[in-house]
């Protein structure tokens, strides 16, 4: 207990009542790491499966740039109305199905999706399979937009350019 000088008054010491600067930290830090859980359970439960199958064309993409590159031959894609399948040019330049791998095996899409192909600014017809798209060893490749169409209008795509740099085209339908 405290005392003035004359000895006329005293404070008493009060008792802290709140929550400490530690305590606040700690709460925030849990409260973050929650927030950092469900955001990403939410976005696992979000799942566009118009974005998977461009992704899965993507990755096939960069394997077939690595196979030919490895290979050191030229390789293609070739598109029909269904889906799409790999090929490899022969020492006569005659394409030829790449059917002895599993990764390269023809893909047919979902019931429910349509897909355009423009090489070179020229809207491709899709009515026959047969190489369009060309892999070269040196990593450069034919230059393409393909897009990928959902029955509810929605569509997403890909480019590559010539020498192979993969990008994503604008979103159309969202």
């Amino acid at each position: 207990m405290m005392t003035s000088v004359a000895g006329g008054w005293s404070v008493k010491p009060r008792h802290a009542t709140g929550f400490s600067l530690m305590e606040m930290l700690v709460v925030l830090m849990v409260v973050g790491v929650l927030y950092a859980m469900a955001g990403s359970l939410l976005s696992l439960a979000v799942v566009d499966p118009l974005q998977e199958e461009v992704e899965r064309l993507r990755g096939r993409i960069s394997l077939l740039q690595d196979e030919a590159l490895v290979r050191s031959q030229p390789l293609a894609i070739g598109m029909d109305a269904r889906g799409y399948a790999f090929f490899v040019l022969n020492d006569q330049q005659k394409p030829e199905p790449l059917a002895d791998d599993g990764l390269f095996k023809p893909y047919t899409f979902p019931q429910g999706y349509k897909h355009s192909l423009t090489l070179q600014g020229v809207d491709v017809v899709l009515d026959k399979l047969h190489p369009q798209i060309f892999v070269f060893p040196g990593g450069e490749m034919t230059g393409f937009e393909w897009r990928l169409r959902a029955e509810n209008g929605h569509s997403r795509g890909i480019s590559v350019d010539v020498r192979g740099q993969l990008a994503d085209l604008p979103l159309e339908g969202y």
